[in-house]
């Protein structure tokens, strides 16, 4: 009887194991089963898949399950700010002169005249005196021209002398050759004769000397342009000009040069003067200062002609600073931008 019991539980064991369920083990993925006519593929929910075919098991590439298009797998294109708009000529203009204004009320009556022109684009600016602004050495570039102009008009070209004194007067500012070329031009008549040629309606040769013509930023423009092709100088005398304007000494190349960037070029002829009380009459200043520049800067080869004239100054170098400050205003009324 025993041993009948015994095989019995045996029996009762076997069949229990044989149904057990063994679990996968935790890195195995569980898979899902699809059946077709002649293949089985196991898909595992990471991506990979088995085939069985044929009774030989394959494994294939993963499988990258395709998604549908969600609104907000890609975000919406970014919304640009509005665009800052652009100030006009005309707005710039109104802006620079409100600038020029605040300026001058700080200034003694008649200290400034500034003005400016882009040749190939028209665009111009001017504020403050059109006259009664004392040119200092600025003059001598005046004469050079008057001269130059005689010289074509007889058909000779300068002595050795004057060309001494010409390179003297306008690298250096050399005031004693400077007024010999004034003289050799014909003096104060030769002067005058030169501001009609040059069309200078607002300029009055000084009456003791040169260095007190008086004139406005406007006119001053006159003597840069002779200096351009159309100009009265012809291409001999335009060319022996500028070599030497660009050549001034480096103590005077301040000034207009001052809105010059990188790659830009300019020429120039500043003046500074002291004026004293024992000049004759309308001559005099109590000391106070004279600072003036008159040029041509290029950039982008656009050429802008410019002339900035100060009087009434307390210093060379407050002059200095006032006429660098002007230009530095009124270069994006004319510049190209």
């Amino acid at each position: 009887m025993w041993l009948l019991a015994w095989a019995a539980a045996m029996l009762w064991i076997v069949g229990s194991c044989s149904d057990a369920t063994v679990p996968n083990p935790v890195d195995a993925p569980p898979t899902r089963v699809v059946q077709s006519p002649s293949s089985t593929v196991r898909t595992s929910v990471d991506g990979s898949a088995t085939s069985t075919e044929g009774g030989v098991a394959s494994t294939s590439r993963p499988v990258t399950a395709s998604r549908p298009p969600s609104a907000t797998s890609s975000p919406p294109p970014a919304q640009s700010a509005p665009a800052e708009r652009t100030a006009s000529p005309q707005q710039i203009s109104d802006q620079v002169t409100a600038r020029m204004r605040d300026i001058a009320k700080h200034e003694p009556a008649g200290s400034i005249s500034v003005a400016a022109v882009n040749t190939a684009t028209g665009r111009r600016y001017s504020f403050g005196a059109a006259q009664g602004m004392w040119t200092a050495s600025a003059y001598k570039l005046l004469v050079l021209e008057g001269l130059l102009l005689e010289r074509q008009r007889t058909g000779a070209w300068l002595t050795a002398g004057e060309i001494a004194d010409a390179t003297r007067a306008i690298e250096n500012s050399d005031n004693v050759a400077g007024y010999r070329l004034f003289l050799d031009m014909g003096g104060r008549s030769g002067l005058t004769r030169t501001i009609q040629q040059l069309g200078m309606t607002h300029t009055v040769a000084g009456r003791t000397d040169p260095t007190f013509t008086t004139t406005g930023g406007q006119d001053c423009l006159a003597m840069a342009r002779a200096l351009l092709p159309g100009g009265p100088l012809d291409a001999r005398s335009r060319s022996f000009v500028l070599g030497l304007m660009s050549h001034i000494e480096s103590d005077q190349r301040w000034g207009i040069g001052v809105i010059a960037g990188p790659g830009d070029t300019f020429v120039n002829k500043n003046g500074w003067l002291p004026v004293q009380d024992d000049n004759g009459p309308g001559e005099t200043d109590g000391g106070r200062w004279v600072v003036t520049s008159v040029g041509i800067v290029t950039e982008h080869e656009q050429h802008i002609l410019i002339a900035v004239l100060t009087q009434h100054q307390p210093s060379l170098g407050a002059g200095q600073q006032l006429v660098e400050t002007l230009a530095r205003l009124v270069e994006p009324v004319v510049s190209q931008g």
